[in-house]
C-alpha cells in the first residue's frame, strides 16, 4: 500500500506521519509531497481474514496516521478492507495465481458477490495425491494432469487519493510542468502549464498604478511599546509566461488555480536564520498578467520593507513562491510480486500442510485451469489511468526594488496625504518620534489640569495642573501651619540706599483641590474598568523650563519639587516697589514648560499674586478628624470657608452647606472615615507680605536648604553648612515631613559682595551622602540637596 501525504483542510500540511498497520510495518514520514510504502504479508488463518476483508469491502487489520503540525495533531484509523475499497474498482486488488514451469500468469480475478454468477461456475477443492486440485478433476483423473492452485498476497497500490471509478472522458495525461502534455484522447489537441514571471521595475517607473510593484503604508492604532502601528499592502504584478523551450502554438493551457506566497528572512531569538511565510490577500488575474496584493503588520511590514529595498538586508532575499492546483490523467503503476507468496512449492513431496487446509474451501474461478513454470519468479507491473488533482511548486521568484533607484513606489499615506517613502531606517519606518502620551478629556479636570494618559504603563496618567499659585504650609509644619508659604526679606543699608536688596520667598502649589483629583480619578477608574494611578510631573521625572515677566533690576531663582515649586525673587528698592504693586494686583507670571519623551509640551501657569493663596493639599484650610461615624470639619484659617459636601474617593457621601469662620467647626454623620475630601471655598481677600528687615552693620544671610526628591518615610539626612572665611557652622536635619530648612548666617555687606564660598555636607546614618562648595551671591540663595535612591551600605 503506498500513501501520498496531503494537506489537511483549514490546518495545513502536517511536519510528522506516522503510518503503520496491524501485523505489519509502521513507517514515519516527514513534511509534505511525501510517500511511503506499508507491506503486509499474512499466512494462515491471517490470509483469510485478509482475504474475506477485501472480498467483503470491510474489516481486517488497521490502518493508523498519526499527523504532527505546526501547533495540532491528529489520529485515525480505518479497517484495510474498508480503505481499499473506498478507492479503487474491486478488481484491482485481489488477484490469484498459479505456479509452474513457464511463468508467472494473472489468473480469473476474485469478485465480490454481487449476483453475477452465471458468468462463473462454483467448484470445490479436494486434496488428492497430496495435491489441490478441483473436484471434476479429482473425479475425472484421466482429462488432465492436476493443475496446482496456490494462492498468494494481494497489494494495493494508490499512488494519489483519487476520485473512485472516475468516468472515462478526455483529458490532459499529466507529465513533468516544463513540457507539452499529451490529451488522453489522441487526437485532441495536447496541453501545457503556464509558468510566471516577475521584472523588478526599471529607473523612471514611478507611478505605482502601473508598476509591477508597490509599497503602502498607513498608520493603524499603537503598539505596547507606543509606537505607531502600521500596516503595509505590496503588490506585485507578475507576467505569464510558457515553459522554457516549449512551442506553444499548438497546444491548450491547462486550467489550474495559483496562490501566491511572500517568503521574508528573518533571524529568531538565537541567531537562526528562517523564512516566515504570508498569504496573499488578494489575487486577481487579468489575461496574462496575475496582480497579488500582500498585508503585513507592524514589525513584519518593517521586515517586509527591508528586505524588498535594501539588498544585503539578509543572508537571503525575499521571494515569490507560485504554486499550481491542477487535474488530469495520471499514470499509475501496480506491481504484483511473486516473491511475495506465502506459500511455495519445492517439489510436490515438500507440500506444506496448510494446504489440508484448503481443501474444504470454496473459491470461484474459471473453470479451466492454467499451467505455470515457477522455475523463475517475474515481478508483473500493471499501468491504468486515474483522474487525479496535483497541487505543485512552480516558481520561487527573488524580488528586490531598491529604493535608492525607485524609491518612488515605496509610499506613505498619512491624513489623506501620499507621500514618497524613498529609503528610510527599516525599524522606524512609519513612525515619527514614539509616542509616549495622549491628551484625555476627564470632565472633573476642566480648566483646571490636562490630563495624558501613558501609552507605555497602562493605567497610570500624567496630571499638569494648569496654574501654579502661592500654597500654604501643612499642618503638621509647627508655627506655621496653614500660613501662606511666602516671605519678605530686606537688607537696610541706611549710608548706602543704594545697596538695599529686597528677597521675595515663596512656595507654590498646584490649583486643583483634593477632591477634584479624587473626582478625576474616580471618572478615570470608571472608563478604565479600573483602578488608575495619577502622577505629578515631578513623580513622573519632568523638568520643567521656566521663564518669568519681572522687572529688569529683578533676578529670580525658580527650582521645581515635589509639591510644585520653591521660588526666591531679589530686587532693589526701585524693582521692588514695582513687585509689591504687581503682588497685590494682578501678581507677576511665569510659564512653566514640560517637554515629554516623545517631543510633546505641556505648559503650566505660574502664578505670585496675594489674591490667590491655595492649599494646603488635600483638605484646603479644613482640618478633618473621623470620630466613629462622625467626621468633624474644622476652619484652621483666617478667612471665612464655605464648605459644600464630603466625598470618599471621588463620590459625594454627604452634604454640610455651611460657611465656617475662622476657628469653627462642624460635624456630619458619615460611614466612611478614610480616603475624604472636603468641596471648600475661601473667601476672597488678599494675604499680608510678612516683613523681615536686616540692617548693613549686622547682615542676616538667610539660605533655603530643599531636598529635590521624596525623603523615604522613617529616614532622615543631616546637612552641615559652614562658612568658609570664618568657619561659621549651621546643622539641620531634613526627613519625609521635613523636606526643607533655613539656616542663617551673620555677616557684614562687605563679605556679602565679596560672594562667600560654603561647604555643604550631607550625611545619613553616619555615612557622608555628599559634600559640595557654594557660592553665595553667584548660585544664590536656594540650595537644592540631592537625595539617593538606595541607603548606602557600611
Amino acid at each position: 500500500m503506498v500513501f501520498e501525504i496531503r494537506a489537511i483542510p483549514a490546518t495545513g500540511w502536517p511536519r510528522c506521519t506516522t503510518l503503520s498497520v496491524d501485523g505489519g510495518e509502521t513507517l514515519e514520514l516527514e513534511g509534505p509531497f511525501a510517500q511511503a510504502a506499508l507491506h503486509l504479508v499474512a499466512s494462515g488463518t491471517a490470509s483469510g481474514e485478509v482475504l474475506r476483508a477485501l472480498i467483503r469491502g470491510s474489516g481486517g487489520p488497521l490502518v493508523r496516521a498519526h499527523l504532527v503540525g505546526d501547533s495540532w495533531q491528529t489520529s485515525c484509523e480505518v479497517p484495510l478492507g474498508e480503505l481499499l475499497a473506498s478507492e479503487m474498482p474491486d478488481d484491482h486488488w485481489l488477484h490469484v495465481t498459479t505456479t509452474d514451469s513457464d511463468g508467472l500468469v494473472e489468473v480469473a480475478p476474485v469478485r465480490r458477490s454481487r449476483g453475477d454468477a452465471d458468468r462463473f461456475v462454483t467448484a470445490g477443492l479436494k486434496r488428492a495425491n497430496n495435491e489441490i486440485v478441483p473436484i471434476s478433476v479429482a473425479l475425472r483423473p484421466d482429462t488432465a494432469k492436476p493443475v496446482p492452485l496456490i494462492p498468494i498476497t494481494a497489494i494495493a497500490t494508490p499512488l494519489v487519493t483519487i476520485v473512485a471509478s472516475p468516468p472515462t472522458h478526455g483529458g490532459p495525461v499529466l507529465g513533468p510542468v516544463t513540457g507539452a502534455m499529451r490529451d488522453r484522447d489522441s487526437s485532441a489537441q495536447g496541453w501545457y502549464l503556464p509558468g510566471w514571471s516577475w521584472e523588478a521595475p526599471g529607473r523612471g517607473q514611478v507611478d505605482p498604478q502601473v508598476a509591477p510593484f508597490s509599497f503602502r503604508i498607513r498608520r493603524e492604532g499603537y503598539t505596547m511599546d507606543g509606537r505607531d502601528g502600521i500596516v503595509a499592502v505590496v503588490r506585485f504584478r507578475l507576467s505569464k509566461q510558457a515553459p522554457a523551450g516549449l512551442d506553444v502554438s499548438a497546444l491548450r493551457e491547462l486550467p489550474a488555480q495559483y496562490r501566491v506566497q511572500l517568503a521574508i528572512p528573518y533571524r529568531d531569538e538565537s541567531g537562526e536564520a528562517r523564512i516566515e511565510y504570508h498569504a496573499s490577500t488578494r489575487q486577481e488575474i487579468n489575461q496574462d498578467e496575475l496582480i497579488v496584493d500582500f498585508e503585513v503588520r507592524d514589525q513584519w511590514a518593517r521586515m517586509a520593507y527591508g528586505a524588498l529595498s535594501t539588498p544585503g538586508f539578509q543572508s537571503a532575499g525575499a521571494q515569490l513562491v507560485v504554486t499550481a492546483t491542477y487535474s488530469g490523467w495520471r499514470l499509475q503503476r501496480r506491481r504484483i510480486v511473486g516473491e511475495k507468496i506465502a506459500v511455495g512449492l519445492a517439489g510436490r513431496e515438500e507440500l506444506r500442510p496448510s494446504l489440508s487446509m484448503l481443501a474444504g474451501a470454496r473459491v470461484n474461478l474459471k473453470p479451466i485451469a492454467h499451467r505455470v513454470d515457477i522455475s523463475a519468479l517475474l515481478e508483473v507491473t500493471k499501468s491504468e489511468l486515474v483522474w487525479s488533482q496535483v497541487t505543485e511548486r512552480l516558481d520561487s521568484i527573488e524580488v528586490l526594488v531598491d529604493c535608492a533607484i525607485s524609491g518612488e513606489l515605496y509610499r506613505m499615506l498619512d491624513q489623506g496625504l501620499d507621500t514618497a517613502l524613498g529609503c528610510q531606517p527599516v525599524f522606524s519606518l512609519g513612525q515619527g518620534e514614539p509616542r509616549t502620551h495622549e491628551v484625555v478629556d476627564v470632565t472633573a479636570a476642566s480648566g483646571r489640569a490636562t490630563i495624558l494618559r501613558s501609552l507605555t504603563r497602562p493605567r497610570r496618567f500624567l496630571v499638569v495642573p494648569a496654574t501654579y499659585c502661592i500654597g500654604r504650609y501643612g499642618p503638621d509644619v509647627q508655627d506655621v501651619a496653614y500660613q501662606p508659604s511666602l516671605l519678605l526679606h530686606s537688607t537696610i543699608d541706611v549710608d548706602s540706599p543704594e545697596n538695599i536688596r529686597c528677597v521675595i520667598a515663596a512656595g507654590l502649589q498646584m490649583d486643583v483641590p483634593g477632591h477634584l483629583m479624587a473626582q478625576v480619578e474616580a471618572e478615570l477608574a470608571g472608563v478604565e474598568g479600573g483602578p488608575v494611578v495619577l502622577e505629578s510631573p515631578w513623580e513622573a521625572g519632568l523638568i520643567p523650563t521656566v521663564d518669568w515677566a519681572l522687572p529688569s533690576a529683578t533676578t529670580v531663582e525658580c527650582l521645581a519639587c515635589d509639591t510644585g515649586f520653591q521660588l526666591i525673587v531679589s530686587s532693589d528698592v526701585p524693582g521692588f516697589l514695582t513687585l509689591q504693586s504687581l503682588l497685590r494686583t494682578a501678581g507677576v507670571s511665569g510659564l512653566a514648560t514640560y517637554t515629554l519623551p516623545d517631543g510633546t509640551e505641556v505648559t503650566s501657569q505660574l502664578r505670585l499674586a496675594l489674591d490667590r493663596v491655595v492649599g494646603p493639599y488635600p483638605h484646603g484650610g479644613i482640618r478633618l478628624s473621623a470620630n466613629g461615624s462622625e467626621v468633624e470639619l474644622r476652619n484652621e484659617l483666617t478667612r471665612r470657608v464655605a464648605v459644600g459636601e464630603l466625598l470618599h474617593r471621588g463620590v459625594k457621601v454627604a452634604s454640610i452647606d455651611e460657611i465656617l469662620a475662622p476657628g469653627d467647626s462642624t460635624r456630619v454623620a458619615c460611614s466612611e472615615t478614610t480616603d475624604l475630601t472636603v468641596n471648600s471655598h475661601v473667601e476672597p481677600g488678599s494675604e499680608t507680605l510678612n516683613e523681615m528687615r536686616a540692617y548693613v552693620e549686622d547682615l542676616q544671610l538667610n539660605l533655603v536648604l530643599v531636598a529635590t526628591k521624596e525623603i523615604p518615610q522613617g529616614d532622615s539626612i543631616d546637612v552641615v553648612v559652614t562658612m568658609r572665611d570664618d568657619g561659621a557652622r549651621a546643622e539641620v536635619s531634613l526627613n519625609d515631613s521635613k523636606r526643607q530648612a533655613d539656616v542663617t548666617f551673620t555677616l557684614p555687606l562687605t563679605r556679602y559682595l565679596a560672594d562667600p564660598q560654603l561647604d555643604v555636607t550631607t550625611s545619613r546614618g553616619g555615612l557622608r551622602l555628599e559634600s559640595f562648595t557654594w557660592a553665595v551671591r553667584t548660585q544664590g540663595v536656594l540650595i537644592p540637596l540631592s537625595v539617593p535612591e538606595e541607603r548606602p551600605v557600611s
